[in-house]
């Protein structure tokens, strides 16, 4: 019975620890700055991956899709947009900001102050380039 119960629990902690993994989604270290000129042709980014973020970015209306293209990048993990399904828009102080997943939006709703800072800085990168 013992031996039961012990396959029982480490069963039931590996399927926790999965699906804590898959929700969480991304991470909370920002792993890029959007020092890349675009999040769709980023260097170390592979022909299918940036295909898969232009596909979940053309599901946003035009409008949104804009904003999307001049942020390029989460504010919260650093990922490209449209690189977790289709990105996500939260308003933050009457202002529109995209992130990446729900796990992000805790976090960003946390400072909204940070969070735009954050914004204006991704989009100022994107126009010196």
């Amino acid at each position: 019975m013992n031996r039961a119960k012990a396959r029982l629990w480490t069963a039931t902690l590996t399927v926790l620890t999965t699906g804590l993994l898959i929700v969480t989604g991304c991470k909370d270290e920002v792993k890029n700055t959007g020092n890349q000129s675009s999040a769709t042709n980023a260097p170390n980014q592979s022909d299918d991956e940036a295909e898969k973020i232009k596909e979940q970015r053309a599901k946003l209306n035009p409008e949104d899709r804009k904003l999307v293209q001049a942020q390029e990048w989460c504010v919260v993990s650093g990922e490209p947009l449209g690189s977790m399904g289709v990105p996500l828009k939260l308003t933050v102080d009457d202002q529109p900001v995209f992130i990446c997943c729900q796990s992000c939006e805790k976090k960003a709703m946390a400072d909204p102050k940070a969070t735009l800072a954050k914004v204006k800085e991704l989009q100022a990168k994107k126009v010196g380039k």
